[in-house]
């Protein structure tokens, strides 16, 4: 791997930090100095938050992309993007999740969440009267704002705390 390739997949993870942190404080400055650096381009900056909001969730990846977009607006028209596409219908899963573990590390891909905090509220959910069916609701309602990672950890939670007596 190249230096300036070493550059910007370092700058494409400090991005992907302070958005999985809620850094939203630090990430206008880091952007700014990669973009003047050239260690990251336009694109890049893009594909930080494309990849990141299905772990993350809109919820905590709006103020970036709004962060980005003023940003990237500032420094005016860059347009038309150039396709950055590498992946065909076909390899796009494989070659998606290999940029995530990339991106955000493969501990967050894999991992991570509240579990135990999770399982406790599926808990409290039973002893109040509420239903496995209500909480996948709820939690898939929610899916776009939380990100994939957590609903899926929220729904494996669902799974064992249904399972099993309604008790910690």
């Amino acid at each position: 791997m190249s230096t300036s390739q070493r550059r910007r997949q370092a700058n494409e993870q400090r991005a992907s930090g302070q958005l999985a942190c809620d850094a939203a404080t630090a990430h206008p400055g880091l952007l700014v100095s990669a973009l003047d650096n050239g260690s990251l381009d336009v694109g890049g900056a893009g594909e930080v938050l494309v990849q990141a909001v299905p772990y993350v969730g809109m919820g905590r990846a709006d103020a970036f992309a709004r962060l980005t977009s003023e940003i990237l607006a500032a420094r005016g028209p860059q347009l038309p993007f150039v396709s950055r596409a590498t992946a065909t219908t076909s390899t796009a899963g494989d070659a998606g999740l290999h940029i995530q573990r990339r991106i955000v590390g493969a501990e967050t891909v894999e991992f991570g969440g509240c579990d135990p905090q999770v399982a406790a509220h599926v808990i409290g959910n039973l002893n109040v009267g509420n239903d496995r069916a209500l909480m996948t609701d709820a939690i898939t309602a929610v899916l776009p704002w939380i990100g994939y990672r957590r609903t899926l950890n929220a729904l494996r939670a669902i799974d064992q705390g249904t399972t099993g007596p309604a008790e910690l």
